[in-house]
This record gives C-alpha cells, structure tokens and sequence, in this order.
C-alpha cells in the first residue's frame, strides 16, 4: 500500500526560494529517521496526514510532548501496560524480557537466566501474570543466585509494584492503534523497558500503521550492550509492513547500525559537530547555513538530497487532571516484600530469632504450625533467602542450617510495633 505524504517545499539553495512540492512515500522509503531539534513536530506534519487510513502508535518514553490528532496516554496517569504479559510464543517472549532488562538494568548472566525462567514459570498458568506473579516466580528460580544478585533483582522488579510506575505496569485493556503514549512519569530505565514490550507487542499484534519512536538515540544508550535488540526490533517492524519513523535529537548519535538500515532521513538544525560535517559533506556549506531557520530539514531520500521547508505541527503535553495517586502508607517491609504471605514469614523468622536451626526442622516447623505441604515451606524459605532476611550456611555436622538476618530481625521488630503483635501465640 501507498502512503505519499507531502513532506514539504523543496528550496532552491543559490536562490533561496521554494521551487516544488516534496511528496514521499513513506511505505517504501522507510524507516525514515528524522533528527533535530524539531524532530517531533516535522514527524507530526506527516503522520496526521495517514493516520485516519492506516493508524498510528507514537511512542515518547522521556518526555511528555507527544503529536496531536492522537489518543494521548500517560502511563501510570490514565494508562497501564504489563510489560511481562506474553504475545506470541511465550518462551521467546520470556527470553526477549529477561534480554531487555539484562541491558537496561545491568544484570548479569546468572540474574537474566534467573528472570527467564521466572517469566517462564509464570506463563505456565493460562493467566495474565502480574508484576507479583512474576517476583513469587523469580524468588523460586533466584534460589541458586548468589545473594546480593537475587536481592538486587528482586528489588529491580519489586519497584513495579509500587507507586506512579506500580499504576504503569498493572496491565488493562489493549493500547489503541491510534494511541500517542508517553512515559515521562517514570524512571527512564524502566520507560526503556516497557517501551520496548510495547514494540514488541506492535510486531506480534499484526500491527501494519506507522509507529514512531522520539529520543530514539536515549533509548539506545539506556539499552547498554544489548542494543542491537532496538535495531533487530524495529527491522523486523519495518520489514512486517509497519512504517517506522524514528526521531532523535541527533542523528550522529544513533548507532550506525540503524543509520544504515534507514532509507530516507530528516536533518533539522544540526546539533552536534558530526551532524555538520555529515550535511556539509553532502548539501555544502551554504546549504547547511539555511539550516538556521527551525521550519527547514536536509532531506536525503534514494538518489536524492536537499533543504526542504516543512510546515512543523505544534505538539501538545499529555496532561490529565485530577490523575495524583493518593500518598501511599507505610507499609512493613514483610509485607512489601512478601505481601499475603507476611504473617507466615513473621512466624518462621519468629522461629528463627530463637537461634539457628536445620534447614529440615524449620520445614517441620512451618508445616504444623502453618498448616502447609513440605513444598509451600521450602518455597517460603526460599523467599525469605531471596529478599535477604535468612541466610543459609553449611554447619560442620554437613547439614544446611538457616537463620535470622539483622534485615529479617528488623523487618520483624518493626511489624510487631505496628501491629502490635508482641508474641507468636
């Protein structure tokens, strides 16, 4: 399908005038990258022009700016999106995850296997997985991590409970193909993250409209030494039918590898010294002195290149009202880390305060005092490891031998001066 837009008016560089009107198929010539300043505003010139016929999916992870004429959506205001909910193939999905967030995040290799077998697990049931699914699974599967690398991973998704980005990531209906989505309310590492699901959940949908991306050169540096993962993404859109628009601030920072994927680009008042000399090299320098004014882009297109005059569209803030999230209370930490499961893991540490004890006694414990199977103790333990309030060694009699942590001795003491539960009966 054909997708001609009207880009602008072409400028006679030695005259200084416009001479014609530049009409580009953006279905053929994409993905388009357009950089600048502006970037934005010439990026909503030309997708007003086809969204009524083909749908658009605008994404603005760090800013609030998004184009008008759009649904406009801010996650954690008046929308959500589960970025753990599988499309698709659900170990793929799980594997593409754990990949996303071993970049963004850091993790090591032991920590993103641990998150994928995580997701894995949580898509055994037929469910949607929340955020919490997602951790009782990870406490499980980060049994074998070593335990600063479990704690630190817990708590990277621990944070999706929580807050502005809990009200982010609690899943809902599906994001509308004319939605303008901007992530501005959330840390940028985990609106990397999502906008990256987000992508992901474009391409597995079937999604044939245009979709664009702003800052595009920020989510490639917070993507780390995974990044090749944006431009295999956004390939594989464009190669599915999707038409790609990708806008960043400046063009030399986008890595060379989605630079030389693109078919067509935009440059705006160039903000770097390597955007200079790249225009230069092609325009010349009176070419690039008509640059000063904001409505003007050095265009190159197959066979073509030239100063163009757009005619930029204003973009709007997503703002919605009355959208604060009532102040949270302060919650335990056994129950910010164990939630339903808080009073058990108060009886057992309860038990642990007590003095050491065999890993085997305390499932013995657990399972008459709770009422639970051997299988539900030895996960409850395997919790409290994973969140850091019980340590397990190797006695010298060779058996496994578990006790109290100071983090588990506080998170202990202080439920007990709130709830004033001041004994175990």
């Amino acid at each position: 399908m054909s997708l001609v837009v009207e880009v602008g008016w072409v400028v006679d560089v030695g005259a200084e005038a416009v001479v014609d009107e530049l009409k580009v198929d953006l279905q053929s010539n994409g993905p388009l990258i357009i950089s600048g300043a502006w970037s934005l505003n010439a990026a909503s010139h030309l997708i007003e022009q086809v969204v009524d016929s083909v749908g658009a999916l605008v994404l603005s992870p760090y800013a609030a700016d998004v184009p008008r004429g759009l649904r406009r959506l801010s996650l954690g205001l008046n929308a959500s999106f589960n970025p753990f909910k599988p499309i698709g193939d659900r170990p793929s999905y799980a594997i593409f995850v754990s990949e996303v967030f071993k970049g963004v995040f850091g993790l090591n290799n032991a920590q993103a296997s641990a998150l994928k077998r995580a997701l894995v697990r949580a898509y055994s049931s037929d469910k949607e997985p929340s955020v919490e699914d997602v951790v009782s699974a990870l406490e499980i599967e980060s049994a074998e991590l070593a335990s600063r690398d479990a704690l630190d991973l817990i708590e990277v998704l621990e944070a999706m409970e929580r807050g502005r980005l809990g009200a982010a990531c609690r899943g809902g209906p599906s994001l509308e193909p004319c939605s303008a989505i901007s992530m501005s309310e959330l840390p940028s590492s985990y609106a990397t993250a999502i906008s990256m699901a987000i992508l992901m959940h474009a391409l597995r949908s079937g999604f044939r409209g245009v979709v664009a991306i702003c800052d595009l050169d920020l989510l490639e540096g917070f993507m780390g030494h995974v990044r090749g993962l944006v431009v295999d993404l956004l390939s594989r859109l464009d190669g599915a039918g999707s038409t790609v628009i990708m806008c960043s601030g400046s063009a030399s920072a986008l890595s060379l590898s989605l630079r030389s994927r693109s078919r067509a680009s935009m440059v705006g008042v160039p903000l770097t010294a390597e955007d200079s000399r790249d225009l230069s090299a092609v325009l010349g320098r009176r070419a690039l002195r008509l640059l000063n004014s904001k409505e003007r882009f050095a265009y190159r297109l197959v066979g073509s290149a030239g100063i163009v005059e757009v005619p930029l569209k204003e973009t709007v803030k997503v703002a919605v009202e009355g959208a604060e999230l009532p102040p949270e209370a302060p919650r335990p930490m056994l129950y910010a880390k164990l939630g339903n499961r808080a009073k058990m893991a108060y009886e057992v540490l309860s038990f642990l305060r007590d003095g050491p004890s065999t890993r085997d006694s305390v499932i013995s414990y657990a399972m008459h005092r709770l009422d639970v199977s051997s299988l539900e103790a030895s996960r409850l333990i395997n919790a409290l490891l994973a969140h850091g309030l019980a340590s397990e060694v190797v006695g010298a009699d060779g058996k496994y031998w578990l006790k109290i942590t100071v983090r588990g001795l506080n998170a202990v003491e202080e439920l007990e001066a709130l709830e004033g539960w001041l004994s175990r009966g």
